[in-house]
């Protein structure tokens, strides 16, 4: 096994503590210091989602085979910096919030361009799938930890203590980051308009670019955001939701080795597709009835349409780069995806936003529309899992 590929499973999962603090307290740290503002912690995130659309472009115009190492190492560097600025300013960040949200977004959209790029270079035996399977098996292992002693650390001490373990994981991500074996990673810039014209299956292009769009809806969209809000404004203990996060993540696990263990090919759709359809169904009295109880049951059923979806669409994201494109414009592919996948998170932010204008009341009715996204993306995903090889 190359020694590069264990690194960099352990590196992404490191750095998955500083991204489930990003992804569930930070919203509400941001929520306490606004006073309950909403509307100020949503636009935070459109915002972060719509810079990343113009650093993703920009960031892939710099890479290079000679400098993508060099580049990755320096986006956990940058991320070291974003945790820093927590640690130093603490409440005063919300007087900086969105200038914040512009430099989080452009460590964050540094290291998935060079990750991915090195990503699809050490997996290049097709070994895509276990690769994702592991990682999303390790993803979900360190997310039942993290949220519940991230959750523990604030309620006992403060979001402080929090931003100091942070910290020393960044470090230690950095410094990991060095051992990574020096190699030759391909990786050409940009040329958009020669990529375009080599796309040698549009249709199969075209159904890869809209389940990343549904990836970004609703899997890594508003969602998050809105049942850590909701969940914390009831109970107002990060204890407790970060606990009731750990929970989720343990089915999460659970369902991570059912689909490596139980999903193939040939019976992908006879599974996801109902399992996505039931999820759809029991969103709907869930988002009509809303409850605390009926969140939880809600975060369950969202945690387990991310799994089943997100280890094969992860996966043939990669493995379909040969059907739809020549193997010198991986760096354009990538770059397309990740432009699919943000429109996606644009379009899910700016929806939720307009709602919680002049329709605040209105908010749980969306979640059955991003329930129904899961739906979507299984059927696309099993169409494109035919043509996989």
């Amino acid at each position: 096994m190359n020694h590069n590929w264990v690194k960099l499973v352990i590196l992404n999962n490191l750095k998955d503590i500083v991204r489930i603090f990003g992804n569930l307290f930070l919203s509400i740290y941001f929520f306490n210091i606004t006073d309950g503002n909403l509307i100020q912690v949503l636009k935070y995130w459109l915002i972060y989602s719509a810079s990343n659309l113009i650093y993703r472009y920009v960031i892939c115009k710099w890479i290079s085979t000679n400098n993508i190492l060099k580049w990755y190492r320096f986006s956990l560097f940058a991320n070291l910096i974003t945790v820093s600025i927590l640690l130093i300013l603490r409440e005063k960040i919300i007087d900086y919030i969105y200038l914040f949200a512009l430099l989080q977004s452009f460590a964050i959209s540094l290291y998935y361009a060079t990750y991915e790029n090195i990503t699809c270079h050490i997996n290049k035996n097709n070994s895509f799938k276990k690769y994702f399977s592991i990682d999303s098996l390790l993803s979900n292992a360190m997310s039942i930890i993290a949220p519940l002693c991230l959750g523990v650390l604030i309620e006992k001490f403060s979001y402080a203590v929090a931003f100091v373990v942070l910290l020393f994981i960044t470090i230690g991500c950095f410094v990991l980051s060095m051992f990574l074996n020096q190699e030759t990673i391909e990786c050409k810039k940009l040329e958009i308009f020669e990529y375009l014209k080599s796309i040698k299956n549009k249709k199969i292009f075209r159904k890869t670019l809209i389940q990343n769009f549904f990836d970004g809806f609703n899997t890594w969209g508003p969602v998050g955001v809105l049942t850590t809000v909701i969940l914390y404004s009831q109970i107002s203990n990060e204890a407790i939701v970060g606990g009731m996060n750990s929970i989720t993540n343990v089915i999460g696990v659970l369902f991570s080795v059912l689909c490596i263990k139980l999903i193939n090919q040939r019976n992908f759709g006879k599974l996801i597709i109902p399992t996505t359809i039931i999820i759809f169904v029991l969103t709907i009295p869930i988002s009509i009835q809303f409850s605390l109880v009926l969140v939880c049951v809600y975060m369950i059923l969202n945690q387990i349409g991310m799994v089943i979806t997100d280890i094969n669409g992860n996966s043939l994201t990669y493995e379909l780069l040969p059907e739809i494109t020549e193997e010198k414009y991986q760096n354009d592919y990538l770059w397309n995806i990740q432009l699919s996948f943000d429109l996606g998170r644009i379009v899910g932010y700016a929806l939720v936003l307009l709602v919680a204008y002049d329709w605040y009341d209105a908010l749980k009715y969306l979640f059955i529309l991003f329930s129904f996204g899961f739906v979507v993306r299984s059927l696309i995903l099993n169409d494109l899992m035919k043509n996989s090889k």
